[in-house]
């Protein structure tokens, strides 16, 4: 109680003691022998962790105030199916009226590790953040030190100079707040006449963030591509989360192929047909063919060969799978049928494959 006691009047004297992790190399493979082979697990102290829960628990609570009605990571009453179905919506609207729009698909490596805590104590401070608020923040980061155990035996202290730490309560709700900062340099671009206002009502926001996956809707001109490129270019110089151009995608609709060139050329980015995956499920401007919802019902099948008890992955990967896409999207009949026969046989022969597999008998 003496630690938090000094930490609430902001005294991070001594706080590095109780914020640092040791770091675990687990091999994911036997004959693992280059650093790509190992997986890291951190060990965090415990009183950060205690810290970071109550901190989470206070702001959990006015993350739907701070944050715009299109970002749904981590905020109560808000669903990753909100982001998806509002692509998938305005995609399919797009399409249906013929009015020529770019989906940029970003990609932002390593977002987590890479965020500015400048930036992200700007962005508190913007939001209306108290200074102890801040101050708070601000000790939790700048105390967080780590060590990599090798052979038992810890090496030398590691300081953090950016990133968040995943799996921690209040990483999530701060990695947010400082992605907002994207959604609101966008509507500034939008209100400055830099990206044109989308014609149809239904579509109220270029940008859809999910955390660090977004979606940006834009007109293929080569002056929406120079001022897309800026913005990106901004933001990750401020923030440190830089969207890499060359993985990112676009997704054409109803562009003509001279205007795609243009902007293709302008942003580096590859292009790809809209039929692309986001949040998980496949996206798609028009009805799933029968052949593209058969990676669907491969994944089913490739969930049979994790490494887990037979009846874990029955409830916990091959029903979640199907699950997480019905909700968004109803699933035909033969696609249900063929699901629940990888299942079935799974659980009663331990094989996707088997033929032999049946029922137990009732009689």
């Amino acid at each position: 109680m003496a630690a938090f006691a000094a930490f609430h009047l902001a005294n991070g004297g001594g706080f590095h003691c109780l914020d640092n992790g040791l770091v675990v190399l687990l091999p994911k493979r036997p004959d693992a022998a280059t650093p790509s082979d190992f997986r890291p697990i951190a060990m965090i102290h415990s009183f950060g962790k205690l810290v970071s829960k109550v901190l989470a628990m206070q702001l959990a609570p006015f993350m739907k105030m701070l944050l715009a009605p299109n970002q749904t990571a981590f905020i109560r009453g808000r669903s990753i199916l909100d982001s998806f179905k509002y692509v998938q919506s305005a995609a399919a609207l797009f399409r249906k009226k013929k009015i020529p729009k770019m989906l940029l698909k970003l990609d932002i490596s390593k977002a987590f590790d890479t965020l500015s805590w400048a930036f992200l104590l700007e962005i508190l401070g913007a939001l209306g953040f108290s200074t102890k608020w801040r101050d708070w923040i601000a000790i939790l980061l700048s105390s967080a030190s780590s060590r990599i155990l090798v052979n038992g035996v810890p090496g030398p202290k590691i300081i953090h100079r950016r990133g968040v730490r995943q799996g921690d309560s209040l990483s999530p709700l701060l990695f947010v707040l400082a992605m907002d900062g994207l959604n609101r340099l966008v509507s500034g671009a939008v209100a400055a006449g830099a990206l044109r206002q989308l014609e149809l009502p239904q579509v109220k926001h270029h940008c859809s963030p999910y955390a660090d996956d977004a979606i940006l809707f834009a007109s293929p001109t080569l002056q929406e591509a120079e001022a897309l490129k800026l913005l990106l270019h901004t933001f990750g110089v401020a923030s440190g989360l830089t969207a890499n151009l060359a993985k990112c995608s676009i997704s054409p609709l109803s562009v003509p192929s001279e205007d795609l060139a243009v902007v293709t050329a302008a942003l580096g980015c590859v292009v790809e047909e809209l039929l692309i995956t986001y949040l998980g499920l496949p996206l798609s401007a028009r009805a799933l063919s029968k052949s593209q919802l058969h990676g669907l019902v491969n994944t089913v099948a490739y969930g049979c060969r994790l490494r887990l008890g037979r009846y874990l992955r029955r409830v916990a990967v091959l029903t979640a799978i199907p699950l997480y896409a019905m909700m968004a999207d109803q699933l035909p009949g033969w696609a249900r049928k063929e699901i629940e026969a990888i299942c079935r046989r799974f659980f009663w022969a331990g094989s996707d494959r088997s033929i032999r597999g049946s029922l137990a008998g009732r009689g």
